[in-house]
């Protein structure tokens, strides 16, 4: 099992209104380890799009983790921070549910 092995999910209504936020440009939070806003935006656009269960390789949880992480903590207005709230509790009952991405997050970044 790695970080590229697949985490099935179900992206709650009111958190898909949030990801749909994340997926304006401006949106997600720059971490470490960068990616291509354009990629990024349209994975916030596709969460916030699917309303049946998914799959998303852990990696991608992680990802959701991380932003879900710095927007709670660090976001620019207290809208941000709120949302980043409010996904927070879901994506870490995804990681703790999962032994290799509970391990993967408390290592912290490569």
């Amino acid at each position: 099992m790695d970080m590229d092995d697949a985490v099935p999910l179900s992206v709650p209504p009111a958190l898909r209104r949030i990801f749909a936020q994340w997926g304006e440009s401006c949106d997600p939070a720059p971490i470490a380890g960068g990616c291509d806003p354009a990629a990024l935006a349209a994975f916030y656009r596709c969460l916030a799009e699917t309303a049946a269960e998914m799959v998303l390789a852990r990696h991608a949880v992680a990802r959701i983790y991380a932003d879900a992480a710095q927007n709670r903590d660090y976001g620019q207005f207290a809208e941000l921070r709120r949302e980043g709230a409010a996904v927070f509790p879901w994506v870490a009952k995804l990681v703790a549910d999962d032994p290799v991405l509970s391990r993967q997050i408390s290592a912290g970044p490569p």
